[in-house]
């Protein structure tokens, strides 16, 4: 299943997916959600969030899988909320400590995306399957080891 799930991200990515679009949709079918509503929900997360190069994208996608997974719809149900910050901030955590502490877009690519020619940059290089699926494939592998647990 490892393998399937980085193969079907990589596929969306190649189909112009983001990378919060291709972490969630990639565990679509095991958490019950149609694809269409978690590309259209996804899609503005993309390139840390709105190409603003704050939080990873492949991130944002993670901790949308793990609010699906653990969650609770519940606004009472404190001791779930709970439990997910703390899963998150583990999540987001355990990320960093392999990136020299960063979660953010402008501080993991090599170029400052929130800029056109910084972005145009990025392209000319092939940042996104250079750099992005670098990132979307760590997260996908993080996830899985997170929900066996």
């Amino acid at each position: 299943m490892e393998n399937l799930l980085s193969d079907k991200a990589m596929m969306n990515m190649k189909n112009g997916y983001n990378c919060a679009q291709t972490v969630l949709l990639a565990f679509c079918k095991e958490l019950g959600l149609d694809e269409e509503t978690a590309a259209r929900l996804a899609q503005p997360l993309g390139a840390g969030m709105g190409r603003s190069g704050e939080v990873c994208g492949a991130l944002s996608g993670a901790l949308m899988v793990l609010g699906l997974k653990y969650g609770s719809a519940d606004p009472a149900d404190k001791a779930t909320k709970e439990a997910n910050y703390a899963r998150a901030k583990t999540f987001l955590a355990e990320f960093a400590k392999t990136h020299e502490g960063a979660v953010r877009c402008s501080d993991l690519l090599p170029c400052d995306i929130r800029f056109p020619e910084e972005l145009e940059k990025f392209k000319a290089m092939d940042g996104g399957r250079v750099y992005c699926a670098k990132f979307v494939r760590e997260v996908i592998q993080s996830l899985q080891d997170t929900l066996k647990q």
